[in-house]
């Protein structure tokens, strides 16, 4: 699935039906599909439930590693910085569902009195396991068929149910905004905005309005890698799509994405992916 994002950075998705009906499903998610079998840290308005079906992966939200193994799920609350990984680079087969909050607005006083306390109170994340996780498996199989988003709407309900009474209802004065996330989202924001150009770790951490030092130090906490390292998988994610959908050359595409030769693409394309970005587009013409 193609990286897109809105204006503010956060992610964008190509939802399953219709853009009028923004829902995402996946029933075949692999780890392996991604370099080192880490996703990038990012984050989005839609809610987005994950269940892993074999093997295990780390779910890290907001710098709290939360490690899921068969039968276990999690539920990413909108708008929380996270990303997945694999410590010992196992495969990870998994589902994820991910839908937009204003599917579930049918009228303001549900979206007052059930649908804002959830996105305001709940917290960050929550487990999902026995009953929550069937329920939630239920519901992303319940999209195929012709009556599927009909069927899908009504287990989302069920689903929100089951959310909503696990949500406390908020008695004190809700906490400041986490400072170090905020700086990580503009600084994640800028490299996004800008990875075609030179960018330097200078360049990144006045973005956050931050030292370099802290910049790197709050890159390790949420996202386990360094700002450069990000900026690199980064390019090489916007180069591998232009691979998959373009003609463009090998040489073309390096320089679009930010690297400065053809050399140091390819070979840190083939260290990322496995294969050289020739390679690669062979792949995608078989």
């Amino acid at each position: 699935m193609q990286l897109k994002v809105r204006s503010d950075q956060s992610e964008r998705f190509e939802y399953t039906s219709a853009a009028d009906f923004p829902i995402y499903v996946n029933t075949h998610g692999n780890l392996s599909d991604f370099p080192n079998s880490t996703t990038l840290a990012h984050w989005h308005d839609d809610l987005e439930f994950t269940l892993v079906l074999s093997g295990s992966k780390v779910c890290c939200v907001n710098g709290v590693p939360v490690r899921l193994g068969e039968g276990q799920g999690i539920f990413v609350n909108t708008r929380q910085l996270h990303y997945d990984f694999s410590p010992d680079k196992g495969e990870c087969h998994y589902l994820c569902l991910l839908f937009h909050p204003m599917l579930m607005c049918a009228s303001p006083y549900i979206e007052r009195t059930f649908i804002e306390p959830v996105l305001n109170g709940a917290p960050p994340y929550l487990l999902l396991e026995g009953d929550l996780f069937q329920l939630v498996r239920d519901t992303i199989y319940s999209l195929e068929g012709s009556l599927g988003p009909l069927r899908i709407q009504g287990k989302l309900w069920q689903v929100w149910e089951a959310l909503y009474a696990c949500t406390p209802l908020p008695t004190d004065p809700p906490r400041p905004r986490n400072q170090g996330l905020h700086a990580l989202q503009s600084m994640v924001s800028f490299v996004q905005k800008n990875y075609k150009e030179k960018v330097t770790l200078a360049d990144i951490a006045r973005a956050g309005s931050v030292s370099k030092t802290t910049c790197c130090s709050i890159f390790k906490k949420y996202s386990n890698q360094s700002p450069l390292n990000y900026l690199i998988e980064y390019r090489l994610r916007r180069g591998r799509e232009l691979l998959r959908s373009t003609d463009m050359t090998v040489t073309e595409i390096c320089f679009e994405v930010g690297f400065s030769g053809a050399s140091y693409f390819s070979e840190s394309f083939r260290k990322a992916f496995g294969c050289t970005p020739l390679e690669f587009r062979k792949q995608r013409d078989h």
